[in-house]
């Protein structure tokens, strides 16, 4: 936020002042949005789950969340045949609780990988394919991340 601020006013020197408030107030929403994440997730963060694809290290890293694999690296490509044996016995070795897909990709891979075990499945939408354009869409999308994070890896 502090380097959109440097550049704007750069652009924009005599709205130094509005931009300096508004990127005072995005900071602090932003530092009580990730206060409210990081005490919602601190409860879950060490369960084990896998994702569809690595879209989400940065949510993973800035909460200490225990991701243990994703099902394929390359989302356009479809995993192969012993990339689904590899995690299928991750499933198990790593006692993983839920394994994610994304409304944009097909989740019947997801279910053919946790059938017969346990594991349950949900989604995670990095996209907020569902969320209105808005002042608070960023925020919306981030405690949906969050919500339908806790729901499947607790319960």
């Amino acid at each position: 936020m502090r380097a959109i601020q440097t550049a704007l006013i750069a652009i924009a020197p005599e709205h130094a002042t509005k931009l300096k408030a508004n990127s005072d107030r995005a900071v602090a929403r932003l530092n009580r949005l990730e206060a409210e994440l990081q005490q919602q997730l601190e409860r879950v963060h060490t369960v084990p789950y896998i994702v569809f694809h690595d879209a989400f290290h940065y949510f993973e890293n800035r909460f200490g969340l225990t991701a243990v694999g994703a099902l394929t690296l390359h989302p356009e490509a479809p995993p192969s045949a012993k990339r689904l044996n590899e995690i299928r016995h991750k499933l198990s070795e790593a006692r993983v609780k839920c394994v994610f897909s994304e409304p944009q990709f097909n989740a019947r891979r997801i279910k053919s990988v946790v059938e017969g075990t346990a594991v349950k499945t949900g989604t995670l939408d990095p996209l907020g394919v569902d969320v209105p354009a808005g002042q608070d869409a960023y925020d919306v999308i981030l405690r949906s991340l969050a919500r339908r994070f806790i729901a499947c890896v607790s319960g």
